[in-house]
């Protein structure tokens, strides 16, 4: 468990992100964000939580579909170097003018 000055309340995360608290339990049920439990069913978040969700907020602003910033965090959370992250396009093979340099006619 985090240590309690580093955990908000679902109100100071709304607050400070500038969103509705309905908005971040949108995010939490979609399973962009993640919230520790108290009894009682009190939410309480991560500072880190702030980086998340200012991260889906500029994906939807840029145009990402929830899916597609869900699977972007996926992959920061893998934190493979971005090489392993995107696969290398590879230059289709043109029988033998790729392999001994000449250009192709145009």
């Amino acid at each position: 468990m985090a240590v309690t000055s580093d955990l908000l309340t679902i109100g100071q995360l709304a607050e400070r992100c500038g969103l509705a608290t309905s908005a971040l339990r949108f995010y939490e049920a979609k399973g962009l964000i993640k919230a520790e439990r108290h009894a009682g069913g009190r939410r309480s978040f991560m500072r880190s939580t702030l980086r998340r969700v200012a991260f889906i907020q500029a994906g939807q602003r840029g145009g990402l579909s929830l899916e597609e910033v869900r699977k972007a965090l996926a992959l920061h959370r893998l934190r493979l170097p971005v090489a392993a992250k995107v696969p290398a396009v590879q230059p289709k093979r043109r029988g033998s003018h790729f392999r001994t340099g000449r250009s192709l006619p145009l």
